[in-house]
């Protein structure tokens, strides 16, 4: 029976990671339940799954899905979490959960095809947004035409005003 268990748990697990091209792992010996039930409620919000397995049945679980080696990564109580876009977010989730608690910690991530460390998680979190980025994108797009039609409305308004002037100048 516990084969069978085990096996249904690999399977869950796989189902969970696979075609999430961002995994974040933390690590969260000593963290109360009240807090993990918190965490897990709040990131479901920015976050495609986030669980907690074995470490085994992780590494195997990785291996059948085609994730590279994760070379000392899953250690120890591990919570996992799995996000198809917006790895920023789920980061910038992350580091603050960590400032907040002392007993949780950024253990790394699997991002465009390597495991990074904790680090990179921290500077991935300082990056605007994506939606900031495009509004500043569009801003600078925006800027220039904005301007253009301002000059064109000036030039217009200047023509009028030539024009009117030289009406009142000359009788009809």
């Amino acid at each position: 029976m516990p084969g069978l268990e085990k096996e249904f748990m690999l399977k869950e697990i796989t189902r969970k990671i696979e075609g999430c091209p961002y995994l974040f792992f933390g690590k969260f010996k000593g963290l109360k339940a009240n807090d993990f039930s918190q965490f897990r409620r709040s990131i479901e919000k920015v976050s495609k799954s986030c669980f907690v397995a074995k470490n085994s049945l992780l590494r195997k679980a990785m291996d059948s899905s085609g994730f590279p080696k994760a070379n000392g990564l899953i250690e120890g109580a591990m919570v996992l979490v799995a996000t198809e876009k917006d790895p920023q977010v789920v980061s910038k989730f992350l580091v603050d959960f960590s400032k907040d608690k002392e007993s949780f910690r950024l253990a790394g991530a699997y991002i465009d095809g390597k495991f990074l460390d904790a680090s990179f998680i921290r500077e991935l979190a300082k990056l605007p947004s994506r939606i900031e980025l495009l509004a500043k994108v569009v801003g600078g797009i925006k800027a220039p035409i904005t301007g253009f039609v301002l000059d064109l409305r000036g030039l217009l308004s200047s023509l009028v005003s030539v024009l009117d002037q030289v009406g009142k100048k000359k009788p009809a």
